[in-house]
């Protein structure tokens, strides 16, 4: 299939999908484009050491309210190794919004985690 026959192809493949009229085709057509710009554009992540941690900080936001998840990521740990540093006192308190609703200020625990990386290095 040429390149201008194929978005009209696969929108109608989507269209089909969404109204829950698709056939067994349709599914075959989006694995295999799925699969084919999977391996066109995905590139493979190097392998690392099971004891490194990728820390994405610059997904981490300035300011705001953050989950257990995303203070984890940042800080490299784990959700549990951090319920277990506020308990030591090592990181901020949560804001509880709710119940079942945890929170941190994501300004304090960037602040936290620079004294700490300071106190280290010092």
């Amino acid at each position: 299939m040429e390149g201008d026959q194929l978005k009209p192809a696969l929108d109608g493949c989507f269209r089909r999908v969404t109204n829950g009229n698709a056939t067994e085709r349709d599914y075959d057509i989006l694995q295999g484009t799925a699969t084919l710009y999977a391996n066109l554009y995905i590139k493979p992540v190097e392998e690392t050491k099971p004891t490194e941690v990728t820390v994405l900080s610059g997904s981490f936001p300035l300011e705001g309210l953050v989950t257990v998840e995303q203070v984890a990521t940042f800080l490299g740990i784990k959700p549990n190794t951090v319920f277990q540093r506020v308990r030591k006192g090592e990181i901020p308190q949560p804001v509880k919004k709710e119940p079942r609703c945890t929170r941190w200020d994501a300004r304090e625990i960037r602040e936290s985690e620079e004294n700490r990386k300071r106190e280290e290095a010092a």
